[in-house]
């Protein structure tokens, strides 16, 4: 857990973090030299064995999960997360990350390609911050289930492209619009030569149609899903 030094201007230690003398920072007290609680190894770990069995309980569990849900409480752990992604050894652990999951989720990788395309297009249009969605896994998972009809792994692209029916240019970027355009609506899966060829026109009244049959068919098969597992 991040910890945040008394002095704004002073070194910043983590719990957890090994001093000089051999010894581990447990957290900051005022009621200890400097405003800083160190202790042995010996103890630290006894301390934290301590710490997880007192976590554990039932009891401690719920008011954890409760306090997690607190926007204070969400907002310092937003920003501890992103102090540690900016360390070099933050940024290095979040690219492994990213590629790992890359690999083994073809959900992940499908909202990955879209998130890129969004902001490519954010940026040709000279919008800052404009993709970021967060609303676009019912897309990759509708890919997903679209792959499999296919018969082709979406985690290699294997000749095929996310196609927008509705092309990015032609949505009005200076709003809100990137859930719409990334919507299961509006994206299909299409060969590399033939999205090639399409560039931005419009699809036809024909293709659209197909298309929302399709989507109908895979909310349907969704919701059968949901009831079955209840």
């Amino acid at each position: 857990m991040a910890q945040h030094s008394p002095d704004p201007g002073g070194v910043v230690y983590r719990h957890g973090d090994v001093g000089p003398d051999g010894r581990r920072f447990w957290c900051y007290r005022s009621d200890c030299k400097n405003g800083e609680h160190w202790m042995t190894e010996e103890r630290f770990a006894l301390r934290k064995q301590k710490e997880r069995k007192r976590l554990a309980r039932p009891d401690n569990r719920e008011k954890q999960r409760l306090r997690s849900k607190l926007p204070e409480v969400r907002e310092r752990s937003r920003l501890a997360q992103l102090r540690r992604r900016a360390t070099p050894e933050g940024k290095k652990k979040s690219a492994e990350y990213v590629m790992a999951r890359f690999r083994r989720d073809p959900i992940f990788a499908s909202e990955v390609r879209m998130r890129n395309r969004l902001r490519d297009a954010f940026r040709r249009a000279n919008i800052r911050n404009g993709a970021s969605s967060t609303k676009l896994r019912d897309s990759a998972k509708f890919l997903l289930w679209c792959a499999g009809r296919m018969g082709f792994d979406p985690s290699k692209r294997n000749g095929f492209h996310i196609d927008h029916l509705i092309p990015l240019s032609r949505w009005d970027t200076q709003q809100n619009v990137s859930y719409e355009a990334d919507a299961p609506e509006n994206i299909r899966w299409l060969s590399a030569d033939a999205n090639l060829q399409k560039k931005d026109k419009m699809p036809t009244a024909e293709e659209l149609q197909a298309h929302l049959l399709l989507v109908a068919q895979w909310r349907s098969e969704q919701k059968t899903v949901v009831s079955d597992a209840k």
